[in-house]
């Protein structure tokens, strides 16, 4: 699922908030900013963990970010090592290690890196966001 569009990316959030684990959302964005797609998100699953990016801005920096309940905060350039380790240790902060084994065993589901760039399972890109749909299995590790 692909659109351009922040709010049609609030409406799926909104229609299936449990379906995923992470967001990550620029904060210039057509028709909101990233802290403003964050704070919609957050008003209906405070426990989201959400990943905002930016070039430059003065409306926003890490500490104001961080006091929001955004996890990370990244200046553009961002590297997709970089990336890859930040989406690893957001996802690792909010995981439950006994349900996981549980799930990946009645599932089928693998949780060890492929070699298709640390990611598994389904993605979503949706206005500046990717999200994966939890329980997809979405997996960021160091490239071999």
């Amino acid at each position: 699922m692909t659109t351009t569009s922040p709010l049609e990316a609030v409406k799926r959030f909104q229609d299936h908030p449990d379906r995923f684990d992470l967001i990550i959302t620029d904060m210039t964005m057509p028709s909101m900013t990233g802290v403003e797609l964050a704070k919609r998100v957050m008003d209906i699953r405070p426990d989201i963990p959400i990943i905002l990016c930016t070039g430059h801005s003065e409306l926003i920096d890490e500490q104001r970010a961080k006091s929001l309940g955004i996890r990370e905060f990244l200046t553009k350039p961002i590297f997709i090592q970089d990336l890859a380790l930040i989406v690893r240790h957001v996802l690792d902060e909010n995981r439950d290690p006994i349900s996981e084994v549980r799930g990946a065993r009645e599932t089928g589901i693998d949780e060890s890196c492929s070699d298709n760039a640390g990611l598994q399972g389904q993605s979503i890109r949706i206005g500046g966001a990717l999200r994966s749909p939890r329980g997809k299995g979405l997996s960021a590790c160091p490239f071999r």
